[in-house]
């Protein structure tokens, strides 16, 4: 999408709302990159000795360390300079260009939702939905993308409380025995899948099963009694220590899920405003329909902010056959919305004020424990394999991998917060109004005669369009939107009727059509000239005129008609 400027207008030169978030993003990229590279120069050491655990898990995990790393300073970099410009935010319905007709799905959705005058929320369904929305009541007000991301953090910490219990549950049960790390593996499995994996940002509802609670308790009594069936045939897992992985896991997720739901609420705030205008007329005219629609386009691109165009979502003109139909009815619409302004909030620019912010203060918490995760379980991995030396208590793989399960979870769950303040550092609010035309009627073909048929010189004929009483409705309503990325889609979050603009428009619109005029004269001015010659032929003697002199008087409207003066 391009970038447009125009000088005189900053209206579209937003502060950098990634600013904060940049300078954590490039020192834990920072971090990483140097963790990564110390874990290569470790692993080219230890390479001489051969390929193997040593030599390996440093080589591996100093990749994957230098590329996240990469990954993250590459993000922040992009963000170091923030374009918007007029083309964005996204429309809330698919543009016509002036010259379409026609409407899309989302425009009707939009003209229906102005004439209902209230705003659209989807129903909450599920038992652990049905719980949030009884303790956060203002959270159905929320747009969706606030709620969809609620919904499921709210399920994660319900999840992880309910996994914890039945993992406690099976632990005193199962106490030291020697298959007690294959339940903690189980459990670790059940904490990867069905709580780290929803982490990710859905398109949809976050939907809870009930038959979940059913499985974990069932997981916590019958578990350990299934285990020593099935223990005897598996393998042993030797030092390998799924039980604290899977409890620092529960730990991490239950954290940074509770930060991110905080966060969200932080963003809810009061119920909003939703209401709309509408005033409607009873208009008859003697003129097509249409010129009805031109001084309405004239009207609005008066009202264009900063010379930039409306976005058109809706057009239809009256469709009024006069050679072929001597009545009918006819209908015209027009949806437009003027071009998004930023509303006055400005984002926090520094960790001062995003700190005072009361919106992006918990985003700021969210995003320093999830950098402070992730650096952590860098920081656990070097370490890991330095220590790793002949003689050392961390040698053996068994040891490793305990290493790698804690810094794993550390990094999933880290990886998530820090996408998860991305996007709601990512926040922009808008203010347009939405002009919304309609007008309904019956029209019938007549015809006009000006001018006595026996004196008068001059006579006019007119075939025009007579309508009576047809229904002019105006709709003006003041539009709230909001976007979590310059580029997502963007949701009405309030919206408040202009009820004087729309009966001011809507008045002057009838006294428009009621002034237009009924005859066809002639306006130029040497249609008058040659009129008045004309009357002048009529009040002169009665002897005819030479054809010289006709032409004479016509071209010469001042000269007598006689030529001579006589």
């Amino acid at each position: 999408m391009a970038y447009e400027y125009r000088s005189g207008s900053q209206s579209f030169e937003l502060p950098n709302p990634y600013a904060v978030e940049n300078r954590v993003r490039f020192a834990v990229g920072a971090a990483l990159a140097a963790a990564g590279t110390a874990l290569l120069f470790l692993a080219r050491a230890r390479l001489g000795s051969g390929w193997n655990a040593a030599s390996l898990l440093p080589l591996s995990g100093g990749v994957g360390l230098l590329i996240y790393g990469v990954r993250i300073l590459a993000v922040g970099m992009r963000q170091l300079r923030f374009f918007f410009g007029r083309e964005r935010p996204n429309s809330l319905a698919q543009e016509l260009p002036p010259d379409q007709q026609g409407a899309s799905k989302a425009a009707t959705e939009l003209q229906e939702m102005v004439r209902r005058g209230a705003l659209h929320f989807e129903e909450p369904k599920g038992a652990v939905n049905g719980v949030l929305y009884s303790w956060q009541r203002n959270l159905i007000y929320a747009v969706a993308p606030l709620q969809r991301h609620a919904q499921a953090q709210f399920r994660i910490a319900a999840v992880v409380l309910a996994i914890m219990v039945s993992f406690a549950v099976s632990c005193l049960l199962v106490g030291g025995s020697s298959h007690a790390q294959w339940l903690g593996l189980l459990y670790f499995a059940l904490t990867a899948f069905v709580v780290l994996q929803p982490m990710r940002q859905r398109s949809g509802q976050a939907q809870d099963s009930d038959m979940l609670p059913v499985a974990l308790v069932a997981a916590a009594i019958l578990g350990p009694v299934a285990m020593a069936f099935i223990a005897p045939a598996l393998p042993s897992l030797g030092g390998v220590r799924f039980l604290g992985a899977t409890l620092c896991a529960l730990l991490l997720a239950g954290v940074g899920a509770t930060l991110f739901f905080l966060a969200l609420r932080a963003q809810l705030g009061e119920p909003p405003p939703a209401s709309s205008s509408m005033h409607q007329l009873a208009v008859s005219m003697n003129c097509h329909p249409s010129q009805l629609m031109d001084e309405l386009a004239r009207r609005l691109l008066e009202k264009w902010r900063e010379q930039i165009p409306n976005r058109r979502y809706a057009f239809a003109q009256p469709q009024i056959n006069l050679a072929q139909q001597a009545s009918g009815s006819f209908g015209c619409d027009l949806l437009e919305e003027t071009q998004p302004f930023p509303a006055r909030r400005q984002s926090a620019r520094t960790i001062a004020e995003c700190l005072k912010d009361a919106q992006q203060r918990w985003v700021l918490y969210l995003q320093l424990y999830g950098a402070a995760l992730v650096v952590a379980s860098a920081l656990v991995v070097v370490l890991g394999a330095w220590f790793q030396d002949a003689g050392h208590a961390l040698r053996s793989p068994s040891a490793a991998l305990n290493i790698w399960l804690f810094a794993g979870a550390g990094l999933l769950v880290g990886r998530h917060c820090l996408r998860g303040a991305h996007a709601l550092f990512g926040r922009f609010d808008f203010e347009s109004v939405l002009y919304w035309f309609e007008c309904r009627g019956n029209y019938q073909v007549a015809a006009l005669d000006y001018g006595n048929v026996l004196s008068d010189s001059l006579k006019t004929h007119k075939n025009l369009v007579n309508v009576e009483t047809a229904t002019l409705r105006v709709w003006i309503v003041e539009l709230h939107s909001v976007v979590f990325g310059k580029d997502e889609p963007r949701v009405v979050r309030a919206m408040v009727g202009r009820k004087d603009e729309a009966q001011l428009l809507a008045e002057s619109l009838a006294a428009f059509a009621q002034e237009q005029s009924s005859v066809v004269a002639p306006t130029a001015r040497q249609d008058a000239q040659k009129m008045e010659a004309m009357a002048r032929f009529s009040a002169s003697p009665t002897r005819s005129l030479s054809v010289e002199q006709a032409a004479a008087a016509l071209l010469d409207p001042t000269k007598p008609a006689g030529g001579d003066g006589s």
